[in-house]
């Protein structure tokens, strides 16, 4: 069995609130009581409790971090750089994988409020009206994507998507593509909105009519391959593949594989946060990327500095574009 407060106290034959105050460097002691009680809990192998703690100050060194698919490698990332920036400041983390389900979603906010942690970093699958609630804003930074609610005082870290869309799109219209489509998901998150919306502002600019140009489906590999399959009945097959999710990406070269379209000799592709470390994707895809080690730095000042996020900022960090090799110049047609 684990040693309690009152063992140690026995132990040393001090009183508990003594020991409590040593251990917590309160009140006033001599520096040999103090000395002495730290090295009997280092010898007696004394872990304090976290909850019992929790309940005297009302807070709870750990944080709560909620985000939709670890599996995908963006949050895997985005989770590890999380780790360390909470680790670094003292603070453990409780992660939980909600499956982009409002049903989890709700049931791990609940145990998270329950636990009584310090904060939660959010990124929620969308805004569901459960959200609004007043329970749900106590110390709860979003990151990646931005809640659409009715009310503003809300701590937001991601970066500009709309823009990010636009310029993505502009890259391929300025590499001479012409037939060009888009590759979305079905859950209704702003993340997505926002790409799209800057992928029709830029398709709109160019004058071009968008029906029939945005396939939509699960973020999923096998989504991404259907999806592709289902382009066989547009009326020419087309030239460049604008996806909205890294995880679509890898059925869509597979289902272009099969269809033996070569990427980027009969089909470009762009995507968002397409992180492949170990280059066995080849062509590698050009892609938005979003900062991960800022985006984890910023939420974690924010949730543990609650008074920086007393004004709800909005930080908005800048992105870049990885040119791979998906991209390529298409010859200007006669």
């Amino acid at each position: 069995m684990s040693t309690t407060l009152k063992d140690l106290a026995n132990f040393l034959g001090l009183s508990v609130s003594t020991v409590s105050r040593a251990l917590n460097n309160k009140g006033r002691m001599s520096e040999e009581t103090r000395s002495q009680i730290l090295k009997a809990a280092q010898d007696l192998q004394y872990i304090p409790n976290a909850s019992a703690r929790s309940l005297k100050t009302n807070s709870n060194p750990i944080v709560g971090v909620l985000l939709p698919d670890i599996s995908n490698i963006f949050y895997t990332k985005l989770l590890q750089a999380i780790d360390l920036e909470l680790n670094k400041a003292g603070y453990g983390m409780l992660f939980c994988n909600t499956d982009d389900d409002f049903k989890k979603e709700r049931q791990y906010m609940e145990m998270l409020l329950s636990q009584n942690v310090a904060g939660t970093i959010f990124a929620p699958s969308s805004a569901a009206p459960h959200y609004e609630q007043e329970k749900f804003f106590q110390n709860i930074i979003y990151i990646d994507n931005m809640p659409s609610l009715s009310r503003s005082d809300y701590s937001f870290v991601g970066i500009d998507n709309i823009r990010a869309g636009y310029e993505l799109t502009s890259m391929l219209f300025e590499t001479g593509h012409k037939n060009i489509v888009a590759v979305t998901g079905t859950v209704q998150e702003t993340t997505a909105i926002h790409r799209m919306e800057g992928f029709c502002r830029k398709m709109e600019e160019q004058s071009v009519d968008i029906s029939h140009r945005i396939f939509s489906g699960p973020y999923t590999i096998n989504a991404g391959y259907d999806i592709v399959m289902r382009m066989l009945n547009l009326p020419t097959f087309p030239d460049a593949i604008f996806v909205h999710n890294n995880v679509q990406v890898y059925g869509i070269i597979h289902a272009l594989m099969n269809l033996r379209k070569k990427i980027p000799e009969d089909v470009s592709i762009v995507s968002f946060d397409f992180m492949d470390d170990t280059k066995l994707i080849q062509p590698q895809i050009t892609s938005v990327l979003q900062p991960v080690s800022q985006l984890a730095a910023q939420a974690v000042q924010l949730v543990i500095e609650p008074e920086q996020a007393k004004n709800h900022p909005n930080i908005i960090l800048n992105h870049t574009i990885y040119m791979g090799a998906s991209l390529c110049n298409k010859p200007p047609r006669h």
